[in-house]
């Protein structure tokens, strides 16, 4: 793993560093939408079963309208890599379990959230390959800290709103991310502390705290774009 990183940092000595990061990001990023987009229409599809209330026709219509779009865009990808379907398998597992609490009514699980999360790692390990042509050590540490980085979110946001008043999720919550920041100090990887600083602090210090969810979630989407550009600076 040390070779991978000193050859990460060392970037390619024939590009600049900005150029081509946006240039691999900007790539990586449409099909890594492309990847979630397929995710979340079947994620809406499998809400279709059973009654056909107001709710779930405004469902019906997201799906058919978010489908039209994606499939031409997927049918592209798949004609320029086929072996991207490759992907698409390795996520039926993890759709299943969303399906399986779906069913139970109990989407809030947090393994359901888990399996979600770690199904759209997938697609973000199939935009790499769609960008490359190959998966690279550096594509898997990328796919992990996203995993580790949402999971994180994950705990943080249940000890906000529906496990607020429940002291196992704020110890397990805590007990994340301090594991977490003790583990990459562990493999050598500093920089990847500063990366999850902010979601550390704010799930010790926010905890207990009412926030308006409004503003939850405009936190959550600052720290998600922090974190998503101190891996563009990791990775240049």
């Amino acid at each position: 793993m040390g070779d991978a990183k000193t050859t990460r940092r060392l970037g390619d000595a024939h590009h600049p560093v900005l150029a081509r990061s946006v240039r691999r990001w900007a790539f990586a990023d449409s099909r890594a939408a492309l990847c979630r987009l397929a995710c979340a229409l079947f994620g809406n599809v499998s809400a279709l079963d059973g009654g056909e209330n107001e709710a779930e026709r405004a469902v019906r219509a997201a799906a058919v309208r978010y489908g039209a779009i994606a499939a031409p865009a997927l049918a592209v990808s798949l004609w320029q890599r086929p072996t991207l379907v490759l992907f698409g398998l390795a996520m039926i597992p993890f759709f299943l379990v969303n399906t399986y609490y779906s069913k139970k009514k109990n989407e809030r699980a947090f393994w359901n959230d888990a399996a979600a999360i770690a199904a759209f790692c997938i697609g973000g390990l199939a935009a790499f390959y769609a960008g490359r042509g190959e998966l690279t050590v550096e594509a898997f540490e990328l796919a992990a800290f996203s995993f580790l980085f949402f999971i994180g979110s994950t705990f943080y946001v249940k000890t906000m709103i529906r496990e607020k008043k429940n002291e196992r999720y704020k110890w397990l919550s805590w007990g994340y991310h301090a594991l977490l920041i003790i583990g990459l100090i562990a493999i050598d990887e500093p920089f990847a502390v500063l990366a999850y600083a902010p979601s550390v602090i704010r799930a010790v210090y926010l905890y207990g705290k009412s926030l308006p969810i409004m503003k939850l979630g405009m936190l959550e989407i600052a720290n998600a774009a922090y974190f998503f550009i101190a891996m563009i600076v990791l990775y240049s």
